[in-house]
């Protein structure tokens, strides 16, 4: 089975017999084989029949939202050959939106938000509230002067053009370590209050650190988790063209900061791997999950 997304459509392929179900639906929308196309204006979750097997796909981008880079990361198949499931985990950047995109935001029932930014920014942009439980926990912590502060604008004005690069190093070399908001996040998957929507300022440093957590602990391998995480540079291009105009001379530098990098999470990754002599090892000591627990997280959040 190929499944492609053109805009609203989704493409679905195969030269086997398939069905195609809304996700909870027992008559199909489709049976047969070849091309089938669903124009998807309200992002259904579709269930796929094909030679005994089944399998999920919806589009990973909320556009309804109206916020940028707003994703689900369910999907994604796991080293199992299970999948993650869809409308338990959000990414997001902050939670600013038009009448309309909270409506449709309110519609996803979202349980928890966990805001990662710092002081400074939440009060500067501060996120929509719709009866969810709100966590604010700056997920990055004093390094030098900067306190926390991870928008460009408090970077560009304190960190050197040249030393941009090993400052991102430096913190995502250290987001995965005794991080009171990751701690937060995995305790709310194990109280199952989700959906669980999770963010930063732009949606991809620290949210794309914690997507990447929650991704490996479910059993999705390394190289797909890298690809979701420069999915924010295609999600964020035409903002970040827009941001990299505006910006003049500094066009090089804002727009480094404004893109993901695959060296940064790998950064990430390494260290886990420096520190711990595996993945397993390091959820015990960081978050306290055991194999009980990781064995319910994959129980309760993969299809």
């Amino acid at each position: 089975m190929k499944i492609r997304q053109e805009n609203k459509n989704i493409i679905f392929h195969s030269e086997k017999k398939y069905q195609i179900y809304k996700e909870q639906d027992t008559h199909p929308l489709f049976e047969g084989s070849g091309q089938w196309s669903i124009e998807d204006n309200d992002r259904f979750v579709y269930r796929i029949e094909e030679d005994g097997n089944t399998r999920y796909y919806a589009n990973p981008l909320l556009e309804n939202t109206h916020i940028l880079n707003f994703r689900d990361i369910g999907g994604y198949e796991t080293q199992d050959h299970k999948q993650v499931r869809y409308n338990c985990f959000y990414r997001s950047g902050a939670i600013v939106s038009d009448e309309e995109g909270l409506s449709y935001i309110k519609q996803l029932n979202i349980q928890s938000v966990l805001d990662f930014r710092s002081h400074g920014e939440m009060e500067h942009l501060k996120d929509a509230q719709l009866g969810w439980e709100y966590y604010p926990i700056g997920a990055i912590k004093e390094i030098g002067e900067l306190q926390g502060n991870f928008d460009f604008q408090s970077l560009l004005g304190q960190v050197k053009p040249e030393e941009l690069t090993s400052y991102l190093l430096k913190i995502y070399k250290q987001l995965p370590f005794h991080n009171n908001a990751y701690k937060k996040m995995f305790s709310l998957l194990l109280e199952e209050k989700v959906p669980l929507l999770f963010h930063c300022s732009a949606g991809k440093d620290r949210t794309g650190v914690a997507s990447y957590l929650i991704l490996k602990t479910l059993g999705v391998d390394e190289k797909t988790i890298m690809q979701d995480y420069l999915a924010s540079n295609f999600y964020r291009a035409k903002e970040n063209k827009q941001i990299g105009v505006k910006a003049g001379a500094l066009k090089e530098q804002v727009l480094y900061l404004m893109m993901v990098h695959e060296e940064c999470l790998q950064a990430s990754m390494d260290e886990i791997k420096k520190r711990y002599p595996d993945f397993n090892t390091y959820l015990f000591k960081e978050y306290g999950i055991d194999q009980d627990k990781l064995e319910f997280l994959r129980k309760r959040y993969l299809y």
